[in-house]
């Protein structure tokens, strides 16, 4: 919760979130707010995730590819590579 006037924003807002793990192995955030005034709300996620296990001590040599599908159906393929230090 954030009061009213905090940061100089007005309303009182409470935020939700949601985190699924899908059976597709998808994981789905899902924001909601709601404010008691009409105010500014951009909400986002920063989350790292190190793919080679809790034990690893970096992220270094990972490979991701996020794709996208568009609203005209096609499809947007992005590849990430972490490059050892």
């Amino acid at each position: 919760m954030s009061a009213d006037g905090e940061e100089g924003y007005p309303g009182e807002v409470h935020v939700t979130v949601t985190y699924e793990l899908t059976d597709d192995n998808e994981l789905i955030i899902d924001y909601t707010a709601t404010s008691s005034k009409p105010t500014p709300i951009n909400l986002t996620n920063h989350s790292y995730f190190n793919l080679a296990g809790h034990k690893s001590t970096n992220i270094y040599n990972h490979n991701l590819t996020v794709c996208n599908a568009q609203a005209d159906g096609a499809w947007f393929v992005t590849s990430f590579f972490v490059l050892e230090k």
